[in-house]
């Protein structure tokens, strides 16, 4: 990583960057470094730099993203330590206007004030600012958002944790002519030796056979057979299926309710939030326009 000198800001000019800085505070995550090569492929190697818990980038500036959801202004921290130079003073006007894009379907202009008479922002007041303004973003999402069902589905952990040895039965390891090839890795090969691959042929309740390794494995997943559909398990909250599905009212689907669902679902409140919860937010880049006086964001997820 780079390391850059941060000036003073012009004040003079009509436009400049707000530099976002940080102090690096070492941490384990220094101690491994990320090599890529021309096919995308990336290593992860021990890092020869980091010695007595301390790297090369000990203490020195490095440029920073400021996450929105965690930043606090009695300790503005940046991704990898403390902000640099906080208390100074990065937009001098009293007021300014923003729009905000990112993450909404409808973008708006709003303006943000200080009620301290002649004395500007400083670096951790901008960020409380934005801050505070993507907090009212969201909850005014969820107050204009019209509520709605949404149909869900999450693996069964009673069936997750139940013994398959007892769902299974052996099958004579001297006796494989006649079994049908495994339709999980389409394979007629079982071993006799069982430590070798996981040959062993198992049969299930509904006479369907596979390799133990290949059934093992498909039923991190599901509950059934993958040749009739059967349900493998015996449960009285999926009826064996390994999956358990449900309902759910509101604007928002819960993220301890989401399962294999990564990203926030579309809300159609004033500002139609999508696709990214506020704790995704990552402020990036910010400019100021003083002849305009206007803040440009990057905001990123």
């Amino acid at each position: 990583m780079s390391i850059r000198r941060v000036y003073p800001i012009r004040t003079t000019r009509n436009k400049w960057k707000i530099p976002l800085f940080c102090n690096h505070m070492c941490n384990e995550n220094c101690n491994i470094l990320i090599v890529g090569n021309n096919l995308d492929q990336y290593v992860l190697l021990e890092n020869p730099d980091y010695i007595d818990g301390k790297c090369s980038l000990y203490n020195k500036l490095s440029p920073t993203n400021i996450n929105i959801s965690t930043f606090n202004i009695n300790n503005p921290q940046g991704d990898m330590g403390e902000l640099y130079n906080y208390n100074t003073k990065v937009i001098l006007d009293n007021s300014f206007v923003v729009s905000v894009y990112f993450p909404l379907s409808n973008v708006f202009e709003v303006i943000i004030s200080t009620p301290n008479e002649n004395e500007g922002f400083t670096l951790k007041e901008l960020l409380y600012s934005i801050k505070n303004l993507y907090e009212l973003i969201y909850e005014g999402e969820e107050e204009t958002a019209t509520p709605q069902i949404y149909n869900l589905k999450k693996f069964c952990t009673t069936c997750g944790n139940k013994d398959l040895s007892k769902y299974i039965i052996d099958i004579d390891i001297n006796n494989t002519e006649e079994l049908d090839e495994c339709c999980i890795c389409f394979s007629n090969e079982y071993e006799n030796i069982v430590s070798e691959n996981n040959y062993r042929p198992i049969k299930l309740k509904c006479k369907h056979t596979y390799h133990d390794n290949c059934i093992r494995t498909w039923l991190k997943t599901s509950g059934t057979c993958p040749i009739c559909r059967n349900n493998i398990f015996e449960c009285n909250n999926c009826d064996g299926s390994g999956v358990i599905y449900y309902s759910f009212t509101g604007t928002v689907i819960p993220l301890e309710e989401r399962g294999n669902i990564l990203n926030r679902n579309h809300s159609n409140g004033i500002f139609g939030i999508h696709s990214y919860d506020l704790e995704d937010l990552i402020i990036n880049d910010l400019f100021y326009d003083r002849i305009k006086k206007r803040l440009y964001m990057s905001i990123i997820a």
